[in-house]
This record gives structure tokens, sequence and C-alpha cells, in this order.
């Protein structure tokens, strides 16, 4: 739905301040200044998005009934289907002007180079089309020489018509989405060379049927699962590269495998200073831990209609929440390792972990490398694991009979190619190295 005016009423007056430049002469220094007219943007919305829930008392129990979400002048409604749709659309049209109202349904719905569809139970999110319209920049020269002004101007354009689609339906391509956004700064030739190489490897991707995420129904009490990971100068400028992907899933994912639903998954560059990988999984591990305990609280909102927030509402969150780390290491330490990191910081997020495991506040879970998927979001590589999930669905985090054999062959690799190794390094110090004479005696004069 279309809004002329969001999250305020007609009969209610608002005034926006702002502060002037401080080296303005004649201005005092606790001056503030009052909009009369809005430059940009829609002056009397001057609010962030904002999201409201429905609750009705049901059975001696809050049971959410409509969920309403605003931005700007758009808006998405979630509400019972019956009566209890007629009376939420009724309300929201008595305060508000709406332009157009769209029901979802099989037909999709474009909106923002999204196609939106709902089929049977299973809400669909499809741009495959934005994808195959997006133009590759032009290549006016090569090498490694710094982008001109309209080379920079077409850089910045792909880079964020890519980072749309990639972030919202693409997990497995936004590592290199990411890697080239931290280029722009320094962007070369080769860079939109680069960007256009992924645009192709976009197309490729949608034309395979893989630029679309679908949103299942889940079974029982849904949990939150989030999987993070680190790289540690992976990249080609040696920059520490974090990731995580979090989930809605049934609790039979904890135990066997089960549904689940891409909430949101990001990769940054790690901002601070890290000397290892464990201090970059670390940093990794306390950010999506902050992330991970908001969407608790957020989901108690929207779905048990918990909507009140006290000074303990860490102890009265209800949404269970579970990290999920492939570094054995740092699995170690949280649950209980008496040795300390050697980084300050380290052994900080360390301990503010291991408060809220103890406290019961969320669960840190090991899986095998293979089965992370934080993984691709650090470091561009072939993914599998999201290839796999867009088609079934489904999760595991405890390790399934299929996932031990898995495991024990990639284990025999592993100790086969460090015996490969091994023999290669011993062949190479008994190989004698013989010196020429002169050179030798030269050399040792050198030294002396």
């Amino acid at each position: 739905m279309a809004m002329s005016v969001a999250l305020q009423r007609k009969s209610v007056a608002r005034d926006l301040y702002c502060r002037p430049p401080r080296d303005l002469h004649g201005v005092g220094a606790f001056g503030l200044w009052r909009i009369l007219k809005s430059a940009y943007g829609l002056a009397e919305v001057p609010f962030a998005p904002a999201t409201f829930v429905k609750v009705k008392k049901r059975g001696g129990k809050q049971t959410t009934v409509a969920i309403l979400c605003l931005h700007v002048d758009d808006g998405f409604l979630a509400v019972e289907d019956g009566e209890e749709a007629k009376e939420t659309q009724k309300a929201i049209d008595e305060r508000f002007s709406i332009k157009e109202w769209i029901v979802i349904g099989e037909k999709p719905v474009a909106y923002l180079g999204m196609k939106i569809s709902l089929q049977g139970d299973t809400f669909l999110n499809d741009m495959t089309d934005y994808v195959f319209e997006l133009k590759e920049a032009v290549l006016r020269d090569r090498g490694s020489q710094n982008l001109d002004a309209a080379g920079l101007k077409e850089f910045r354009r792909l880079i964020a018509q890519l980072r749309w689609p990639v972030h919202l339906v693409v997990p497995e391509l936004l590592c290199q989405v990411s890697l080239l956004a931290q280029r722009v700064g320094q962007a070369t030739w080769s860079d939109l060379a680069e960007a256009n190489k992924l645009l192709k490897a976009l197309k490729s991707t949608a034309t395979e049927g893989k630029a679309k995420l679908r949103v299942r129904r889940l079974a029982g009490n849904p949990e939150l699962v989030t999987y993070f990971d680190a790289a540690l100068g992976s990249s080609n400028s040696l920059a520490a590269q974090r990731g995580e992907a979090h989930f809605l899933v049934d609790p039979s994912v904890l135990t066997s495998q089960g549904k689940g639903n891409l909430l949101e998954f990001h990769s940054n560059k790690i901002s601070r200073v890290v000397r290892s990988s464990m201090a970059a999984e670390c940093c990794s591990m306390s950010s999506s831990a902050d992330r991970l305990v908001y969407n608790m609280k957020l989901w108690d909102a929207l779905y048990d209609g918990a909507v009140t927030t006290s000074s303990t509402w860490q102890q009265e969150i209800r949404a269970r929440g579970h990290l999920v780390t492939d570094a054995r290491s740092l699995y170690d330490h949280v649950h209980g390792s008496n040795q300390l990191a050697a980084e300050r910081q380290t052994s900080l997020d360390i301990l503010g972990i291991r408060q809220m495991v103890q406290e019961g506040l969320v669960s840190l879970h090991w899986v095998p490398t293979w089965r992370q998927y934080g993984d691709c979001l650090t470091k561009p590589m072939e993914d599998l694991l999201y290839v796999r999930f867009k088609n079934d669905g489904c999760l595991n985090v405890k390790q399934s009979p299929a996932d031990a054999k898995e495991e024990e062959r990639r284990f025999f690799l592993r100790k086969a190619q460090r015996e490969r190794r091994k023999l290669r390094m011993h062949t190479t110090r008994d190989k004698s190295t013989f010196f020429c004479f002169d050179v030798k005696n030269t050399a040792c004069g050198h030294v002396l």
C-alpha cells in the first residue's frame, strides 16, 4: 500500500529542528534552526522505519493478529484472514489516506526490483528480472591505473546495483561484492573489470533460477540460529573479513534435520585490528551475538506480542537463540577453557559470550567448516550450502550419520595431504647444495 502521510494523523503538527554549522557567524552556541521547507524527501515524514503489532488476548494468552511495517510512504501489512483482516484494513483507512491496496497472492507483485508472491504456504521473493536488466560498465582503459571521474561513477553505480539483489537473495556472492565495495577509494580499471565479471556471474546464477529466496511455513515454536565465521587476510588486500547468516528454524534442526528460513546475512570488513584468527573469530562472534539477541527480542514482539521492555529485558526473552562456529578452539574457550587469549579484547569477547551461554540466553554449537554457512561470506569461493538450502530449505546443527561419514572421509584426505607434505619436506632436506669454490669463499669472506 502507498500512503500520502505515514506515522502521523492529519490533526497533529510536528516541527523539525537542526543544528546550524558551528563556524557560521551570528549564530549562538546553543541555537537551533526550525525547518520550514524540506529540500529533499517528505517534510511531514521525518521518521525512520517503524513496525506496529496488533495483539489480542485469546484464551488468557497474548496473540499477535496483525503486523504493520511502515517506511516513509510505503507499508506492508500481514494479518489473519477473515474478519480480522477487514477490521484492521478499515481501521487503517480511517486514519490514513491509502492510495492503493495490493493483495499478495499467486500472481507476483513488483516492488523495488523484487517480485513477491505467495505459492501455497511459501512466500517467494524473485529478483531474476531485476538482475537481467543490469548493464555492464564501459571499460575505456585497462590495467592498474586509478579510475577517472567517469569510471569511478560507473564503478559506484555497478556496485550499488549489484549489492541490492545480492544482499537480499544471493548470499553466495555477497563477499565478492563487499570486497569490491571496499576498493571504492582506490578503485582501478582492473577492479571495474572484476565488477563486470561479477555481474556476469550474477546473471548466470539468475539463469539457473538461484536469484530467488523462499520463506516456508515452520512447525512448532521457531528458534533462531546464527552461523558466523571470519577470515584473516584471505582477500587480496589482506583485510580481515567477517560473515554471519541468521536463520529462523524448526526446533528439530538442533537434534536432526529440519526446515529453516534465511532471515538476513552480512559480509563486512572487520573494523578493528586483529592479529590472529582467534581474534577475528571472536570479533565476528561478538557482533553476531549482538544481532542475534536483537532478533530474539524482535521475534518476541512479533510472535508473542511482548512489546514492552524493562530493565531486565534480557532475562525476559522467550525466544531461544543459537550461535554456530567452525572454530573448535573458540568453542572450547567459551565452554570453560582455563587458558586466556593473548589479546585483551579477544578475552573480553570470549568472556562476554561465555556469560550469555552460562545465563542460558544463547547456546554455542560447533560444526565442521564444510557445513558452515558463514564460510562463503568471508572469502570468494564456490558455494554448495546455499544452493542446497534454496532447493530444500533444510538445516541441521547436530551432526547426522551422513555428515559423520563425510567428515571421516575429509579427515583421511587431510591426513594424506599432511603425509605427502612431510614426505616432500624430507626429500628436499636430504638434497645437498653444491657451491662453486670461488662463490663459497666469497660468501665466507663477506660473513667474516
